[in-house]
């Protein structure tokens, strides 16, 4: 079939009455002939079948009414098909159209200019042209002189990024006609076989017949034509967020030829496949993933009772799990029906690559991944027994995705998948596997030691080890999968999302008293260190500190009871003891993203603190030194965040490059402040607009005193370590003394009260500031 020539201009003008008509006209049309073939089964069949029939046409006629009835039928199963296909369409065309002005109407109002380019794509421009110059002092403009914001320039591409993701949408539905013909038939004498519930099942089924072909011409050595892979990226790409496709797809599939599919289109790509096609096969890698997601989840769909793939095709799934998976290299000189697979893995390899797009089902999730676990630690050879590269063309990979790995070891696919439902993260840390009755069951353990660290024979911890993919990089890559799935399960929060901390469940609160437990202690320091075991894991640890920051000022000193409001459950963090917990911070703060985590969020709830101490001191006791209890804790969280970015620094083999990361990271880091100052004094009396004022006093001063010269820093911590550590103690005295002046204002404390209690501050941290 020719290829939908949809444009931009087509889809703005169009007027879908006549299709609505249509559609009215099928749907009358299919009722009307349901009403026939009940009539031509129940009454006209039936009656032939009852009757007594003797004579030279008894033979004939009873075969000649069955037939009759059996047409009639099809007529309706037909009629039934074409009104499901073209409502579907329109449906769908409708509500593309009304996207497509609603983008066109916003580009208006951006002084935005779509230039329909005819091809199904479109250019959007700014009227005065946007040409990058820069001037010689500095200045960016557009091409005409008009400047030209970054936001500005987002704005468009995004929109014009939208509007032909909507064209090619509307192509793809435009293909509706194809089904109409297999519904119709080819012969105007009999009713077509063809039966379609709707167009997504008329798209699942193409998607499915397409993806089986793949199968069948890589084992010959072959590979599916690039338009009919185009097609395909069509069918998965604007079908991903549509659950009704989506399992249609994957039942038609089957769980072994899925993942068979999923991990052939990868070796296809990246062996000599060539531009075009490696970016529509990771396109359709990446469309699957999500579309697997939603398959396992009930609701949703345009009916919105879609179900999921359910316990059969689950226990398929893990079947197909255990099992030898035989791929094959399209660029291999041994082609033909008899050549031999080039590379051969387990199924769960495979299903591994695709967990890590789309948010999968909790239960899906954790049922399928402590199979994997424990169908790795049943191996000789533990994650090492994971089948990896073979074959002349070892450079294969599985996994198309550009920062994911190759795709062998299965362990990383499956962290990312936990880090996208932290719900299943926590669920999947805090279980274990192993203890079944089989005699060659594994011995129970929990998933958190098999990971973090389970203790050997010799009395020493072992972590998971993460060589599977080859090489340092890859082993950093792994360990930095499973940080973003702890950072989720302790925090409730997929890794990176703007939202500010939620309240803790006490399974999440649990989890993070064992991580501080396990990787505060002096036992795992070697491997927290920079080039350490579980070095990768900083960023996350700094992550996870600032989601428990009140946790942590709460036991890092003795706080009063009360002075500090909890927010959802508490971690017990006193009873890992100062010691542990000053060391998790440390080791956090070696990475820079880590340090400006802990360092932001820190400051955020000192101002909590400090204003809520000189709100009301308690009896006995001045406002100078409610203050200072107030600041007592972030001075000595800044204390251990000190020695651990001198440590970092200290290791970096650039050290100015090193202390340059942590300006950066300061700065990338600044909204955490805003976000915990809202938690807090945001629900005060004076409510957020307050709130956003003192965030923005606290962001001054610790960016004022805690962005330094890289050279400076770098030359400081080589030289003469103490004085680094003395100067960044100076530097958090300033920083609280100017916080205590913004918040002590926020508590009615003014004029010369004021002076003298922000002194009084910074001269009890400046003092009481733990040195080494």
């Amino acid at each position: 079939m020719k290829e939908s020539k949809v444009t931009y201009t087509d889809l703005l003008s169009v007027d879908f009455a006549s299709l609505e008509s249509a559609v009215a006209d099928w749907e009358k049309i299919q009722s009307k002939l349901k009403t026939r073939a009940g009539e031509a089964e129940n009454d006209m069949n039936r009656k032939a079948r009852d009757a007594v029939w003797e004579g030279a046409n008894a033979g004939a006629v009873r075969p000649f009414v069955r037939k009759i009835a059996e047409e009639v039928g099809d007529l309706r199963d037909e009629a039934e098909s074409i009104h499901n296909l073209i409502s579907g369409a329109c449906k769908d065309l409708i509500s593309i159209q009304k996207k497509v002005k609603s983008e066109a109407a916003r580009a208006k109002e951006l002084d935005i200019h779509i230039k329909d380019n005819g091809d199904g794509t479109v250019t959007c421009e700014f009227p005065e042209g946007d040409t990058p110059v820069v001037a010689p002092h500095g200045e960016f403009y557009g091409g005409t002189g008009r400047n030209r914001t970054d936001k500005e320039r987002k704005d468009r591409d995004e929109i014009e990024q939208r509007i032909n993701s909507l064209i090619g949408e509307a192509r793809t539905v435009d293909g509706t006609a194809r089904y109409v013909r297999k519904a119709v038939g080819n012969s105007k004498y009999d009713a077509g076989h063809a039966t379609y519930s709707s167009l997504d099942d008329a798209q699942s089924r193409e998607a499915a017949d397409l993806g089986k072909k793949e199968l069948r011409l890589a084992a010959q050595g072959k590979e599916l034509p690039t338009a009919e892979l185009s097609r395909f990226r069509d069918l998965t790409k604007y079908n991903a967020d549509d659950p009704e496709f989506a399992t249609g797809f994957y039942r038609r599939m089957g769980a072994k030829n899925a993942l068979r599919l999923h991990a052939q289109l990868g070796i296809d790509a990246s062996t000599d496949g060539g531009d075009k096609r490696l970016k529509l096969s990771r396109s359709i890698q990446n469309s699957m993933d999500k579309s697997l997601a939603l398959a396992t989840q009930d609701g949703g769909g345009k009916s919105g009772d879609a179900k999921h793939l359910g316990s059969d095709w689950r226990d398929e799934l893990k079947k197909a799990g255990k099992e030898p998976i035989h791929l094959h290299d399209p660029q291999s000189p041994m082609r033909g029906k008899n050549a031999m697979p080039e590379q051969t893995v387990l199924g769960y390899q495979a299903l591994s690559n695709m967990l890590r797009h789309g948010k999968y089902d909790k239960d899906f999730l954790t049922e399928i991944g402590n199979d994997m676990v424990e169908t790795e630690r049943g191996m000789d050879r533990g994650s090492g027994g994971w089948p990896g590269p073979q074959g002349p063309r070892r450079e294969a990979d599985m996994n198309l995705d550009p920062k994911g790995g190759r795709g062998f070891d299965p362990m990383v696919g499956l962290m990312k998948g936990l880090s996208n439902n932290p719900d299943a993260a926590t669920d999947f840390f805090n279980g274990n596997t192993g203890g079944g009755s089989e005699d060659d069951a594994p011995k129970k353990m929990s998933n958190f030691d098999y990971f973090l660290g389970r203790r050997q024979e010799d009395g020493g911890l072992q972590p998971r080890d993460w060589s599977a993919d080859g090489g340092e990089k890859a082993d950093a890559l792994g360990k930095d999968a499973m940080g973003s799935a702890l950072e989720a399960a302790t925090t409730g929060r997929t890794p990176g999302d703007s939202d500010g901390p939620s309240k803790h469940s006490a399974e999440q609160a649990d989890l993070f008293h064992k991580t501080v437990r396990r990787l505060g202690d002096s036992e795992m320091e070697p491997w927290m260190r920079h080039g350490g075991k579980l070095a990768p894991l900083q960023s996350h640890m700094g992550d996870m500190a600032a989601d428990y920051m009140r946790d942590i000022q709460r036991a890092i000193t003795d706080t009063p009871p009360g002075l500090l409001a909890e927010y959802g459950e508490d971690a017990q963090l006193s009873e890992v003891g100062k010691d542990r917990l000053g060391r998790f911070v440390r080791n956090a703060s070696q990475d820079p993203d880590g340090y400006a985590s802990i360092m932001h969020s820190s400051h955020g709830i000192s101002a909590e603190l400090m204003r809520e101490a000189m709100h009301d001191p308690p009896e006995g006791h001045s406002l100078s030194e409610a203050a200072s209890m107030g600041a007592q804790p972030g001075a000595h969280v800044a204390a251990q965040a000190a020695e651990g970015r001198a440590d970092g620094i200290e290791a970096a083999e650039d050290k100015v490059g090193a202390a340059e990361r942590y300006n950066e990271s300061l700065e990338k880091k600044q909204e955490l402040v805003g976000q915990i100052v809202d938690m807090g004094l945001g629900k005060l009396p004076y409510g957020s607009d307050a709130a956003s004022q003192v965030a923005g006093a606290v962001q001054e001063a610790v960016f004022g005193h805690y962005q330094k010269d890289p050279e400076e820093i770098a030359l400081q911590v080589e030289e003469g370590r103490r004085d680094f550590l003395t100067n960044e103690r100076r530097s958090e005295a300033e920083t609280m003394k100017e916080i205590a002046k913004t918040v002590g204002g926020r508590a009615g404390v003014e004029g010369e009260s004021l002076d003298w209690v922000a002194s009084s501050v910074y001269r009890d941290v400046d003092n009481g500031f733990p040195q080494k």
